[in-house]
């Protein structure tokens, strides 16, 4: 094993815990009136379903319905850097902007703690935790992998 590999080991098990937290928490319930596998359903599936819904304007209103799909939509930002950080062996070089970019999603995932979609704080479960963690997880993720390589 080269001093390299030793070097990235701590960053690639960062890095797995990361993608850990994500998967896990797809699994988990989200929210008190979600639905579960007991259920049939994958409760981060529901979610992300419910946050899409095109006929959100009419429960939510315009800005509320805007911001949950910007929501769903964090799935595509986390899922397209896990593919390219997983074909790359965690050999790739992460951009600043990236970094950014998940702290900016982790904002925007925050939407529902704070009341979005008329959400009470307490009506969010474990499911819906570990999502939003995984995003400030992987900005915390590549600041520390950028500061480190330079």
């Amino acid at each position: 094993m080269s001093a390299n590999d030793t070097k990235r080991m701590p960053r690639l098990g960062l890095f797995a815990a990361v993608v850990l937290v994500y998967v896990l928490a797809w699994f988990l319930p989200v929210h008190t009136s979600g639905k579960t596998l007991r259920d049939g359903v994958l409760p981060g599936w529901e979610a992300f379903s419910v946050a899409l819904d095109i006929h959100g304007e009419e429960d939510w209103g315009v800005v509320s319905a805007t911001i949950a799909r910007a929501s769903a939509l964090t799935n595509l930002l986390m899922v397209g850097a896990m593919v390219l950080l997983l074909r790359r062996g965690g050999r790739v070089e992460p951009r600043r902007w990236l970094a950014w970019a998940f702290v900016a999603a982790t904002i925007i995932d925050l939407w529902w703690a704070r009341g979005g979609a008329n959400n009470d704080r307490s009506d969010l479960l474990w499911g819906y935790w570990l999502w939003m963690s995984s995003f400030a997880l992987m900005a915390a993720w590549l600041f520390i992998t950028r500061q480190r390589r330079a």
